[in-house]
């Protein structure tokens, strides 16, 4: 039985520092690359044999992407993706460390605009606000459920495969 760790970097990234750990959060406000280096060395000197690392930050994308934004909320979400791509360093860093590194997509968690708003939400794809139509409805076929998509539409599977093909070639 091989064993797996879950990384769910999003969650990194807004945590706050935590003194005496290297892999919670940041003082200066961002994630340090270093930090994540470390964190998958650990883990292949635990026994751990694959980890899989959350791409899907709802209806964005925790790695650098040309067809899902980049997820850029709360504050510290801008610097560290200026300094690196989570993903790109992940692969790297788990290969060294002798270890599988799979992508972790949520096809179902793709967010949907603000609350009582026709403004995107801050964790919203462009796709999923500009095409309500993908959505899954109510059953009267008024109210859009956002965030969980309708794989009947092409337009919706050509979306995905886009992606998942994007993130293959890390």
């Amino acid at each position: 039985m091989a064993m797996i760790l879950n990384i769910d970097f999003h969650d990194f990234v807004v945590s706050d520092a935590a003194p005496g750990s290297q892999y919670i959060g940041h003082p200066d406000g961002y994630y340090p690359q270093e930090s994540l280096e470390a964190l998958i060395r650990r883990a292949a000197k635990s026994g751990f044999a694959k980890i899989f690392f959350r791409i899907a930050v709802c209806g964005r994308a925790a790695c650098r992407s040309r067809v899902k934004e980049m997820a850029a909320h709360p504050a510290p979400w801008p610097p560290t993706l200026e300094r690196y791509d989570p993903f790109a360093v992940a692969v790297k860093a788990a290969h060294e460390a002798g270890i599988e590194c799979y992508a972790w997509i949520t096809p179902l968690d793709d967010s949907g605009p603000k609350l009582g708003s026709r403004q995107p939400g801050e964790m919203q794809s462009r796709f999923s606000f500009e095409h309500p139509e993908f959505q899954l409805q109510d059953r009267a076929g008024v109210d859009p459920l956002y965030g969980v998509y309708c794989f009947g539409h092409p337009e919706v599977r050509t979306y995905f495969l886009d992606h998942i093909r994007e993130l293959l070639d890390y």
